[in-house]
């Protein structure tokens, strides 16, 4: 065999069951055999171990019997390597994980040897990993197809102690890690069932959002929570349901302020919003001028419910009919759109000067006479200029910007805000409603640097509190730590086994108090006691509905936590 020159050699584990328990292990070096034939090149040494110390065997099971009684972890045993890290940290490897051999003496393989391992290649397989994965990414391993780098989801990184932080990792699925701020906290946090394994994707596991967690941390500051009134404005938003626009013709004439023809119309918005651009429905905080009401982004709907015609009209004229049609769709100072405002003609005009056609449910045929009963209920409506007369109004010229602008700034209704000859009215009573303000309490924190402030948390779908010391009258006191220790494969340096952590829940321990709402309940019943009367001798209390209010709170049972349970 040649001589190896080198300290740090890589190995596999042969076994690990160490009977001092001190962490030692047997294993093998890659130079003492060719790959994959370990087990093979450490049974031909075995074997010519108990030639020379003459000890007999005639059989495999013989063999192996020879071999633990007089060899395995004995000074006979070439291949014990010590572990190098203190015993006070158990990380052994698994038979069959790569591990690192350190020699104290090269010219001599198999004295004092250590190792430290085992290697693994990626933290989803902590569990185990035979040599030839664990070594992905040395040269030992580049053959090797390994799970995916854990950095591929973000999810499942995120499962895992990060670089920043010190860690100790267990075999399965649990963790301690050591974290905190410098100069603002310290902590430790042990974790228990982290991930869930995924089914779909093996190399990624998924967080527990349920992982039972123990977190110790101090704070540099202490925070105190109190609540905060917050003040915000609430404006009032309802949808638009009928629009009326009034327009002034004559884009290719010249315009006169004592011939003026135009129309006011009427239009119907879809209630459900099926006309306005990306189905909304237009509401009072988002209309505009210039919004459509069209799916095709028409400026007007399709439902055209009313049209009053005019021509041969003053500017005077023209703003008393928009006014007087908003004040009678609107209903107000006992208006209705029955017919045209024909008392708002004015001497010389032209005859006929105005038309009118259309029909509306709640009246009948424009010009028919309403019934003297009728309140008409075309709210919430939204009035404004044509697209085209706003367009004189603010890029237009001369004569017809002029005309325009004071149409446009003389259409109002008696108590009504009007912006650029438009505004909208939710209802008759209040059209307009002013916004209101609203408080809202909120959580808000202070901080006081004066004091550290230590929380230790501890987040479970079940926590047991259990003292040696005491026992529930009527409940069991069996020690859970004697019945586990009976069970081979845990005993008393695990944790307790499921089946009997269920049965300390159930026979055990009790339910923990909730102080809050002990304290309801209690002061119901103090308030009882104050207040409650008789009636004639031996009959029952006078007060039903407090009575009634402590059943219910005691039948509830809310003052008691079943998922946190003390003995």
């Amino acid at each position: 065999m040649d001589r190896n020159n080198k300290v740090f050699n890589f190995g596999v584990c042969l076994d690990n069951e160490d009977p001092a328990r001190a962490g030692r292990i047997r294993a093998i070096m890659d130079i003492h055999c060719p790959q994959d034939t370990f087990q093979e090149c450490a049974d031909a040494e075995y074997t010519k171990i108990l030639e020379e110390q003459g000890i007999p065997w005639s059989s495999d099971s013989e063999k192996k019997l020879a071999l633990e009684s007089h060899v395995y972890w004995t000074k006979l045993d070439p291949f014990i390597v010590y572990p190098m890290l203190p015993l006070f940290i158990n990380q052994v490897p698994k038979p069959d994980e790569s591990i690192q051999v350190i020699l104290m003496n090269p010219d001599n393989e198999f004295s004092n040897n250590f190792y430290i391992g085992p290697l693994i290649s990626s933290p989803q397989e902590l569990e185990y990993q035979n040599y030839a994965t664990g070594r992905k990414g040395t040269t030992k391993g580049i053959r090797v197809k390994g799970p995916k780098n854990i950095t591929q989801s973000d999810s499942s990184s995120k499962v895992f102690s990060s670089p920043q932080h010190v860690s100790i990792d267990g075999r399965n699925n649990s963790d301690i890690i050591f974290s905190g701020e410098k100069g603002k906290s310290g902590e430790i946090v042990m974790r228990a069932g982290k991930f869930k394994p995924n089914k779909d994707e093996p190399d990624f596991p998924t967080n527990n959002n349920e992982v039972t967690k123990l977190q110790l941390t101090n704070f540099a500051t202490e925070v105190n929570l109190s609540k905060k009134i917050i003040k915000s404005v609430d404006k009032v938003e309802e949808k638009i349901k009928w629009l009326v626009e009034y327009d002034v013709y004559g884009e290719d004439v010249v315009w006169s302020e004592e011939n003026l023809t135009g129309e006011i119309n009427l239009y119907q918005v879809a209630p459900d919003g099926t006309e306005w651009v990306g189905n909304r429905g237009p509401t009072n905080l988002d209309v505009g001028v210039a919004t459509p009401f069209n799916p095709n982004g028409n400026p007007t709907p399709d439902k055209l419910s009313a049209t009053l015609k005019f021509g041969n009209q003053s500017i005077s004229g023209v703003i008393s009919l928009i006014n007087r049609f908003l004040i009678e769709v609107g209903a107000m100072e006992n208006q209705t759109l029955d017919s045209p405002p024909a008392e708002e003609g004015l001497p010389g005009l032209l005859q006929p000067w105005y038309t009118k056609s259309g029909s509306l449910i709640t009246t009948g045929e424009i010009g028919e006479s309403a019934p003297t009963t009728q309140n008409l209920n075309l709210y919430p409506f939204y009035f404004r200029p044509s697209y085209k007369l706003y367009n004189y109004y603010s890029k237009g010229e001369d004569e017809k910007k002029r005309i325009s602008t004071e149409i446009i700034n003389k259409v109002n209704i008696s108590g009504i805000d009007v912006t650029v000859g438009s505004a909208f009215l939710i209802s008759k009573e209040d059209p307009q409603p002013e916004p209101k303000t609203k408080e809202t309490e909120i959580d808000s924190t202070s901080e006081n640097d004066k004091k550290r402030q230590g929380i230790i948390n501890a987040m479970s779908n079940k926590i047991l509190l259990y003292s040696y010391d005491s026992v529930i009258p009527g409940k069991n006191s069996d020690n859970p730590n004697n019945v586990n220790s009976n069970k081979p494969e845990t005993g008393q340096n695990v944790g307790i086994d499921q089946e009997n952590l269920i049965k300390m829940d159930v026979n055990e321990t009790e339910p923990l108090v909730r102080g809050e709402q002990l304290v309801k309940l209690l002061s119901k019943i103090v308030e009882f006691l104050a207040v409650h009367e008789h009636g004639n001798a031996g009959t029952a209390a006078k007060n039903p509905d407090l009575i009634s209010e402590i059943e219910e709170l005691f039948n509830s049972k809310n003052f008691l936590n079943e998922n946190i349970r003390i003995n």
